[in-house]
């Protein structure tokens, strides 16, 4: 579906869309489903790009609602994980500090990443929203 956004936006206006346009367009089809007939999607999602050469993070909940963020953490240990971000995360990070706070807080143990969590965290001095 986020292809087909992309893909039918570009088509017709001749440029790519933003991150932001892609996170909300998918926001809504996720919102339909939810509201009519149809089986609703039932899934978090994290939606990450650059735009302006800033990195740009949104979570979508299952009934379509959009956030943004500069660190999130969405699945079963999520709560426990933005707290530790609210503590950890500054955008002076750099992209190897960025890393080093992801995998303390979602570590790889025997090579098997639990899938059950995901963490992201934006690498950007963008201003604060």
């Amino acid at each position: 579906t986020a292809q087909e956004i992309a893909l039918s936006h570009e088509l017709r206006f001749g440029e790519r869309i933003s991150v932001r346009q892609l996170a909300g367009e998918l926001g809504i089809v996720m919102q339909d489903a939810t509201l009519s007939k149809a089986r609703p999607y039932g899934v978090e999602l994290i939606l990450a790009g650059r735009e302006a050469g800033d990195c740009e993070l949104y979570q979508l909940d299952a009934a379509g609602g959009l956030s943004s963020w500069k660190a999130v953490a969405i699945g079963e240990k999520a709560s426990e994980h933005k707290s530790k971000l609210a503590a950890e995360y500054t955008t002076a990070l750099s992209e190897e500090q960025a890393r080093r706070l992801c995998n303390k807080l979602l570590p790889i143990e025997e090579d098997v990443l639990d899938t059950r969590t995901s963490i992201f965290v934006s690498k950007t001095a963008a201003k604060d929203r």
